[in-house]
């Protein structure tokens, strides 16, 4: 199949097929073992990434302050939406490509590299004009500007780096994730030291486009034959196969994005900071259900187009898997969040720490919102699922105006508001999923065992929750520790999960050596 034909691309698969017939309880343990490795992978350098990451995250607000941060949170937001404009659904639609059609589908970078291009042009205009009109102060003008730029250089890296998470060069991908992240941290705190603008920091996030989108395309030039043409009939069939990708993508940006414009233009700049400061620390903190996702995606696409039995298996071991640590993870946000906010940004944002306790619960549905949408995306079933976020995004609306100002009354905290509403949408989203998706995951097996999880879940509440005053390691460990032998004695885990636990740790500490710069 070629892209040039004027009906526009066709699904394609050239891979072979994993050994064994289809349905083959091999074919299983492979496809899940191949998620693992590839989770490993993306863990050891994202756990590098993660570390980076922080101490931007921690050093910026508490040197600068809420105020100016809300400038940052706004201009972020403006431009986290055009992105997926710019990227008019491409990034998945070249995940899968390359996931189903190998290197053979190198001819398909060009047509997306001048689609991006042209986007791009038009996005920018659009962004600081709107920006300008809205009466937006100056300084967030300013900051839209600076973050487009490095927004818009992204847009070209992430050609490459969807690519090859379709080959599945996981390891590729983490290399140049470290190496950029490095740059732009060591550059970051160098200007932040020398210049103590945090115009000049923020700018640093152009220097981690252009180190990650130069290694991304060297790493996939070695893999796959690039081609740069394009004619406007392949850009025009290219968007065309795109177009299920852009309205899920723009749909999800839209429903994480909206609330924050609106509690722009309800709360003041130290609240909307309070918010920016709590959504960042958890946005870093789903990273364990991102990778498994990114490394899911692909396997999916592949085990569904050779037999959707087995494709339904895998989507249960990762639900099974997922379980594990969603629950853990976001019921230690919850019991630490209150000295933990005190510890990394200092009193002057006490205000977040209800923001992100909050954000604890959110989590628990997130992951397996996440979860059902890359289903939806490797089944064929992309579009009831933008249906399901359009909803969320309609209702996020409503309940920002609701719950802002009864927060604000309450708690003399607007900025909560933000969190609730996503516990009401997140939850819709993963019942949605849950019953017209993925209804055969519903098992008395399955049900028993989420029940055995939520009881270790319990456990950990009644273990931190009297603790969360005392320094953030007391609560956060005792609760971990509480969930983990509660877990054990209910015989959560089961013994092939105990396995892909042992060999993924070990693979996440090699990777880590061999990822390190100078090793």
């Amino acid at each position: 199949m070629e892209i040039g034909s004027a009906s526009g691309p066709e699904p394609a698969i050239t891979d072979a097929a994993p050994s064994g017939p289809p349905g083959d309880a091999s074919n299983d343990r492979s496809a899940l073992g191949r998620v693992g490795r590839n989770s490993a992978v993306l863990l050891a350098s994202q756990s590098i990434t993660w570390v980076l990451s922080t101490v931007v995250v921690l050093i910026i607000p508490r040197y600068f302050g809420p105020e100016p941060l809300g400038w940052f949170t706004v201009a972020a937001s403006l431009w986290t939406m055009a992105a997926s404009v710019v990227g008019l659904g491409t990034s998945v639609f070249l995940t899968m490509q390359f996931a189903q059609r190998g290197a053979g589908a190198g001819s398909l970078v060009g047509p997306v590299v001048r689609i991006r291009a042209l986007t791009s042009c038009a996005a920018f205009a659009v962004v600081i004009g709107f920006a300008a009109a809205s009466g937006y102060r100056s300084e967030i003008v300013t900051m839209a500007a600076i973050v487009g730029v490095s927004t818009v250089l992204a847009s070209f890296a992430d050609v490459a780096g969807s690519a090859l998470v379709g080959l599945e060069r996981m390891g590729d991908v983490g290399r140049a994730d470290v190496a950029s992240k490095l740059a732009s941290t060591v550059a970051a705190l160098w200007l932040l030291a020398a210049t103590h603008n945090i115009f000049a920091v923020v700018s640093t996030g152009i220097i981690l486009a252009v180190v990650r989108g130069a290694q991304q395309f060297r790493m996939l030039d070695r893999v796959a034959t690039i081609d740069f043409s394009a004619t406007t009939a392949t850009m025009r069939a290219t968007v065309r196969s795109s177009s299920p990708y852009l309205v899920a993508g723009l749909s999800i940006v839209l429903y994480q994005q909206v609330d924050t414009i609106v509690m722009s233009l309800l709360i003041d700049d130290r609240q909307l900071g309070w918010y920016g400061a709590a959504d960042g620390l958890f946005s870093t903190l789903l990273f364990a259900p991102t990778i498994l996702m990114t490394a899911l995606l692909p396997a999916l696409t592949r085990e569904h187009a050779n037999d959707e039995t087995a494709a339904r298996r895998l989507l249960g071991q990762s639900f099974d898997a997922l379980l594990l640590v969603a629950v853990p993870v976001g019921l230690t946000v919850v019991v630490s969040a209150r000295s933990g906010v005190r510890l990394l940004f200092g009193p002057k944002f006490d205000g977040a720490a209800p923001v992100l306790g909050v954000y604890g619960v959110v989590l628990l549905c997130t992951a397996f919102s996440i979860l059902f949408g890359s289903y939806a995306a490797a089944t064929g079933r992309q579009r009831f699922w933008n249906i399901v976020m359009g909803i969320a995004i309609v209702a996020t609306i409503p309940l920002d105006l609701v719950l802002v100002p009864w927060t604000e009354r309450r708690f003399d905290n607007g900025a909560i508001a933000g969190a609730l509403s996503y516990v009401v949408t997140e939850s819709m989203m993963v019942a949605a999923g849950l019953f017209a998706l993925a209804r055969h995951l519903v098992t008395a097996r399955r049900l028993l065992r989420t029940a055995r999880c939520l009881l270790a879940g319990a456990a950990q509440l009644a273990a931190g929750w009297p603790l969360r005053h005392l320094p953030v390691v007391v609560p956060a460990a005792a609760g971990a520790a509480a969930f983990v032998v509660a877990a054990l004695v209910l015989r959560i885990p089961s013994a092939a999960e105990r396995d892909l636990f042992r060999h993924a740790v070990a693979r996440v500490l090699g990777r880590v050596r061999r990822l390190v710069p100078g090793r």
